[in-house]
């Protein structure tokens, strides 16, 4: 995934009359390679990237006319970004709550300082607003006021979108000069970005449409409900980028809802009173699951991490029937599915 340069737009104002500076420019020191993201997201409230995102810096963001002297007594900046909901990120003791960008799966968090302070804040969403100046050491009134602005990019879960995506421009907050006549606003306007996604991900090399035969099964060799018969066995292998941790789910898809451990027959199956039932290699029995990828998907088990390009990892299964109540003689298949999804 590519950042190409992203901007931050700090409008510089005068207390009787706005008026408006450069563009600061707001990006990486080296422009940096594309980034290889896992296909189905990184865990929630990961950073993306090694660096914050630039530092924007505009020394003379609010200025008094002269007549006035010094008159900005206090400055305060608010968020009015989209917030994403309970994800939060923490660096160096402080907490970052996390907002939405326009790109699924990614989102940012903001820092702000008086220009002449030497620690920046967290931009939060719960705080009304949060003082920038006057802060610990500085003066009480001032004839002008600057700040600082810079970002890092945080995961927010979502299955991230592959190739290139253009943003939108975003307002993301609002800094606020007064004294105790009047006050005016600048905006921070995160302008628009070009990002793109290279995934990491498998292939499947074989076992793709594997068959699993279960054979004749008598009914003497399933003699009570809950009895188990059978040993059929399916391998299933893949090709996978480095880092990708890889998770399946396997789905009924003669009933799709089915969150049990006992797979269904399918409806022209003429036997009854049996299941069917799917072994891991660990020996737990598998529950099924939504046909979906995305992290965190109900009944997901995890399989292991790739440590190099174009290892081949391999997903071995068992299947057998399992009685669940008066047999009937017949035939008696099940279909499944699994989805890969790469973390």
């Amino acid at each position: 995934m590519r950042w190409n340069p992203i901007w931050i737009m700090l409008l510089s104002l005068k207390l009787h009359a706005m008026s408006a500076v450069d563009n600061v420019d707001v990006a990486p020191d080296v422009d940096p390679p594309p980034y290889s993201l896992p296909a189905d997201g990184l865990p929630v409230g990961q950073l993306v990237g090694n660096e914050w995102q630039g530092d924007a810096a505009v020394s003379t963001l609010f200025q008094c006319e002269p007549a006035e002297g010094e008159c900005i007594d206090l400055m305060t900046v608010r968020p009015v970004g989209t917030l994403a909901t309970g994800i939060q990120y923490y660096e160096e003791g402080e907490r970052y709550d996390v907002y939405r960008s326009s790109v699924t799966g990614i989102g940012y968090v903001l820092g702000i300082q008086d220009f002449e302070d030497n620690r920046f804040k967290p931009v939060n969403q719960l705080q009304q607003e949060l003082q920038l100046y006057p802060f610990p050491g500085s003066s009480r009134l001032s004839a002008t006021r600057g700040v600082r602005a810079r970002m890092r990019f945080i995961t927010t879960g979502e299955q991230l979108q592959t190739g290139v995506t253009a943003t939108l421009s975003l307002p993301i907050a609002q800094i606020s000069a007064r004294n105790g006549r009047f006050s005016v606003v600048a905006p921070v306007v995160l302008h628009r970005m070009t990002i793109r996604i290279q995934p990491q991900g498998c292939s499947v090399v074989s076992g793709a449409s594997e068959p699993v035969m279960l054979g004749k099964v008598w009914a003497g060799s399933l003699p009570e409900v809950g009895s188990v018969y059978g040993n059929g066995s399916a391998t299933i292998s893949l090709s996978c980028d480095k880092g990708v941790v890889l998770h399946a789910v396997m789905t009924d898809q003669s009933q799709k809802g089915n969150l049990s451990d006992i797979l269904n027959l399918t409806p022209d199956s003429t036997a009854t009173g049996v299941g069917i039932q799917f072994v891991r290699d660990d020996g737990n029995v598998i529950r099924y699951g939504p046909d979906a990828s995305a992290q965190g998907t109900l009944n997901q088990w995890r399989i292991e991490q790739a440590q190099y390009d174009q290892q081949i990892l391999t997903v071995p299964l068992m299947a057998r029937y399992i009685r669940t109540g008066p047999i009937t003689a017949g035939s008696a298949n099940g279909i499944a599915s699994i989805t890969f999804s790469y973390q």
